[in-house]
């Protein structure tokens, strides 16, 4: 059971370090302290809604055959999940968002446009950090092909479907 592995984990601990009884008390002390919080951390981490998938600290949910419009209707419909945005991929999530879109090389729209200066950033204003490829149409909003990692912008009224992003709770 976990308590006993707990306990176990605790003595050995102790037994390896040759201290006294005081010192030995606040090693024990701590490191129950932090099992039990690690243990906390483990059982209550959840997502926001039981179809979304833990990856790092957020969790993900693809919309599969649900197609948006456009990415600010596709936002919405994140956040009516309490999901909060569109996904944001970076260097740490991007081979898992490429496992949970079905097929891998359907373009998906994702948390970027394109401002009046020409850069591409995410919702909270962060830089998107990969080469966009235009849209011969001139396109103001982000789509990836995660399988190919190609970011590209489209036009604004293209029906695909979406990833959205929350941090866990």
């Amino acid at each position: 059971t976990r308590n006993t592995t707990v306990y176990k984990l605790r003595e050995a601990i102790l037994d390896k370090v040759g201290r006294t009884s005081e010192e030995k008390f606040v090693m024990m002390f701590a490191a129950t302290v932090l099992l039990f919080l690690f243990a906390v951390q483990a059982t209550t981490s959840t997502c926001v809604d039981d179809g979304m998938l833990i990856h790092g600290d957020f969790c993900y949910m693809y919309s599969g055959e649900s197609y948006s419009e456009d990415p600010s209707a596709a936002a919405a419909q994140c956040a009516t999940l309490g999901s909060g945005y569109l996904a944001r991929p970076n260097d740490d999530n991007l081979a898992f968002l490429t496992t949970i879109v079905s097929p891998p090389d359907y373009m998906t729209w994702i948390d970027g446009t394109q401002g009046s200066d020409g850069q591409w950033v995410y919702g909270d204003g962060s830089n998107v950090g990969y080469e966009v490829h235009p849209d011969v149409e001139g396109g103001l909003c982000l789509t990836v092909t995660l399988k190919f990692e190609y970011f590209e912008g489209l036009p604004c009224d293209y029906a695909v479907p979406f990833i959205c992003q929350s941090p866990f709770y």
